[in-house]
């Protein structure tokens, strides 16, 4: 008789170590979800690691050197000389002095004077408007001006371009980015006032009429 109660006694006690070693052990499912999701999450930030930072400058084209390097005069009034390679990306074709320009590079530039980059990308976007409204206040900075493709566009400045006039034709570079919201949103990053001879100074202004040429009647 105590043989069996023995024997129950240690029949019990192995079912319910049992149940609690199956209670407390992971599913398969459960363990090939964690594991899935960790290797995501490691793809994931192998790849945030692995994509470089975005470096750009932007400004006139001043010069074309002998090499082929380009000095460039920017918003702040820096002059960077751009070397190209064989790697660099032109989209540009001849570049021309006065020529605004937009170079993406590695963000290695020297500490020289004039600084130097080397060039991974050239490009520029630009869009003409007829300015209707200036905005400018301590929490914004913009204008907006209407154009022929796009309608109203909402142009945002930085401090070191000059708000333009309302009822001026201006052209804005850009970097090709505009939001989808009505108005569509640009961020500039030069401006110049068209026709572009006003804008660089090259014509003088003046309050007296420009004088009409006129032929000189042939003596006689």
């Amino acid at each position: 008789m105590k043989k069996i109660v023995i024997f129950l006694l240690a029949a019990i006690l192995l079912v319910t170590c049992l149940a609690v070693a199956e209670q407390n052990a992971p599913a398969e499912n459960e363990t090939i979800v964690e594991d899935v999701a960790a290797e995501e999450i490691t793809e994931e930030t192998e790849e945030a690691l692995e994509c470089p930072e975005s470096y750009f400058v932007s400004g006139y084209v001043m010069e074309i050197m002998e090499d082929g390097s380009i000095l460039i005069l920017t918003n702040s009034g820096e002059e960077i000389v751009i070397h190209l390679h064989d790697e660099t990306i032109n989209e540009l074709g001849e570049i021309l002095p006065g020529q605004y320009i937009i170079c993406d590079y590695n963000g290695m530039m020297t500490r020289s004077i004039p600084a130097q980059i080397s060039a991974d990308h050239l490009y520029v976007y630009s869009m003409d408007g007829f300015v209707t409204e200036v905005i400018e206040n301590e929490e914004e900075r913009y204008f907006l001006m209407d154009t022929e493709l796009h309608g109203i566009v909402m142009v945002r400045l930085p401090e070191d371009i000059l708000l333009p006039s309302a009822e001026m034709n201006v052209r804005v570079y850009f970097n090709g980015a505009m939001t989808l919201s009505l108005p569509g949103q640009i961020n500039a990053l030069g401006m110049e006032s068209i026709p572009n001879e006003l804008a660089r100074g090259e014509i003088e202004i003046t309050d007296e009429p420009i004088a009409e040429e006129t032929e000189t009647p042939a003596e006689e």
